[in-house]
Parts: C-alpha cells; sequence; structure tokens
C-alpha cells in the first residue's frame, strides 16, 4: 500500500500503481465506478467532493475504479473514454 505522504507524480500514475493505492474509507483519496457518470445526480456529488475536499486539505477522485472495501482489491472497469 502507497502512504499519501509517498505518492508518485500525478502524470506517472499507471494501473498497477493505482491498485497498489489504498482500500477503504479515506478522507484523501475517493474511487468512482464509470457507472457513476449515468446518474443525473453526478454533478451535485462531484461539487461536494471538491467543495469538502478545497476545505480540507486536498484529496485524490479516482475514475473507472469500483467502490472498495477495506481489505478487497481494487478492480479497475475500463475507465471513461
Amino acid at each position: 500500500m502507497v502512504p499519501r505522504t509517498e505518492l508518485k507524480e500525478l502524470s506517472l500514475w499507471d494501473e498497477d500503481y493505482i491498485k497498489a493505492l489504498p482500500c477503504g474509507e479515506l478522507d484523501w483519496i475517493e474511487y468512482k465506478a464509470t457507472e457513476k457518470f449515468t446518474d443525473s445526480a453526478w454533478l451535485d456529488d462531484m461539487s461536494k467532493y471538491v467543495s469538502a475536499w478545497a476545505n480540507y486539505d486536498g484529496g485524490y477522485m479516482i475514475f473507472g475504479v469500483q467502490d472498495p472495501r477495506t481489505g478487497s482489491p481494487l478492480i479497475i472497469d475500463g475507465g471513461v473514454a
């Protein structure tokens, strides 16, 4: 598992690196499956995440990864074209 303090530069992330990121409920990383984009409430949800992170310490939202549960591996679902 890669701790937040030791993250690579974002341009260097690939699927293997993403799979090594921590799973579960964290305040600095969020995973969203591709199917999330079919929900009409997506823009409202996104604005809440951005606002919360702007008032905290920032974070990462990774698209195309099924919502993991603590202890389960990350599953990349293909993402968005």
